[in-house]
């Protein structure tokens, strides 16, 4: 973890991160835009940027078009990101009565306050917070949606009847396509287009955009503008208050970023009817009331972390690909490649059985010469045409802490022992 902090602190890793971060901003408070895509936008400038460059970048991105939906969440009713929906139940209320700067600046604070914590947690217990979420089966996510549908009936406002309408409707809007759990096409009447099913922010945007453009169209204005603050957002030291709410929807949207296909939009909601709930005064929420922006803020951006390793054991389990397949990119080409680089977690990885382990037991140097032990990384599967390359990228994987290029008896102990058929190691 030091060395993480310390590579991160270089001067142009920081450059990246705020660069990335601000884009992710800019990007994330404009509707129909989200982090997904600028991420693929710029991934192929990355190409032939130093590695822990390009993650930071790409990162820093992400968490920015997260927390930038929160604007126009806020000012204009019309969320950036599908993550801000729940923003706009409280923002958007205290904007239209004339605290659009505060909600921006309780917006902004628990979305960096519920990132710090989110990687806290995720520094500190990333093995057992991913063993929790490999465990998550069908049932589990069946009793999740159900749980969804249960916070609707308790967040509608006024008419039950609409907002169970409402909900019929979404799920309406989500059967076209491919059938995730079956692979077989459902609803999409003989048409290619529909293979894809309806997006989720076409949907949104036509939900909360065009109904807000055609109510204020409707609606006569005294003034065409909204005041916003003339120096910086207001932050109180009162605001150290919301601190049990801001650890509360940062835990809860931790835990269900760690779920694969739950996304940071449930985890809002979730966080947003807890504290609800849990208040004094439940019948202010969806009024213009503080802690609803907290919850959903400090909740959505807590979600960003966790989502590796999780993904990765889904692609293991739906391929059936065997541990010693899983390769980075030095691995296959390590003639043109240096990412994911010799920080990259390989070691909790193993210990999830979702990579080979680096050997550290029972190691015996085979006193192979330089050419039979060229021969026998050949056979463990690396290309060895630029032979320094290769062993630079054995090294880089499976012994990190010294990369020279040069083959010394602990690189022949530990290929020895990759060749056998069970290595042993920190497991």
């Amino acid at each position: 973890m030091l060395d993480a902090f310390l590579a991160l602190a270089e001067w142009q890793n920081l450059l990246f991160l705020a660069i990335g971060t601000g884009l992710g901003i800019v990007v994330g408070a404009i509707p129909g835009l989200t982090a997904s895509m600028l991420i693929a936008l710029t991934l192929p400038l990355t190409f032939h940027m130093d590695p822990v460059s390009a993650v930071t970048l790409l990162i820093g991105e992400y968490v920015g078009g997260i927390s930038g939906g929160l604007i126009t969440a806020i000012l204009l009713r019309m969320p950036g990101t599908p993550a801000s929906i729940v923003t706009t139940f409280d923002g958007y209320p205290m904007a239209q009565n004339g605290f659009a700067e505060r909600a921006l600046a309780l917006g902004i604070m628990a979305s960096v306050v519920g990132g710090i914590i989110s990687w806290g947690f995720l520094a500190g217990m990333s093995p057992a917070l991913a063993r929790f979420a490999l465990q998550f089966g069908p049932w589990e996510y069946f009793t999740l949606v159900l749980m969804a549908l249960v916070m609707l009936a308790v967040l509608s406002q006024g008419s039950m009847v609409k907002g169970l309408m409402a909900a019929a409707l979404g799920m309406a809007f989500a059967l076209p396509g491919i059938d995730s759990s079956i692979g077989q096409a459902r609803l999409t009447f003989g048409s290619s287009a529909m293979l894809s099913g309806f997006g989720l922010l076409p949907v949104l945007i036509g939900a909360f955009a065009i109904s807000q453009i055609l109510r204020d169209a409707a609606t006569p204005q005294e003034s065409g503008r909204m005041d916003m603050p003339k120096s910086k957002l207001p932050i109180y030291r009162s605001d150290l208050g919301y601190a049990p709410k801001l650890l509360r929807g940062s835990v809860i949207g931790t835990w269900i970023g760690l779920l694969p296909g739950i996304g940071a939009n449930i985890a809002a909601l979730v966080s947003y009817s807890t504290e609800k709930q849990l208040s004094k005064e439940p019948e202010k929420f969806g009024t213009g009331h503080e802690p609803g922006v907290v919850a959903a803020e400090s909740a959505n951006n807590a979600s960003i972390g966790g989502a590796l390793i999780p993904l990765m054991h889904d692609i293991v389990q739906r391929h059936g690909i065997t541990r010693g397949n899983i390769v980075g990119h030095s691995d296959v080409a390590p003639a043109r490649k240096q990412d994911p680089g010799e920080l990259f977690p390989w070691g909790q990885l193993a210990r999830l059985r979702l990579a080979l382990p680096r050997p550290t037991r029972n190691l015996m140097d085979p006193l192979w010469t330089d050419s039979a032990f060229m021969l026998a990384l050949e056979r463990f599967g690396y290309d060895i045409a630029e032979p320094e390359a290769a062993v630079v990228a054995f090294q880089r994987r499976f012994r990190p802490e010294l990369i020279d290029g040069v083959i010394d008896g602990e690189c022949r102990a530990i290929l020895l022992a990759l060749l056998l058929p069970k290595p042993r190691g920190d497991e």
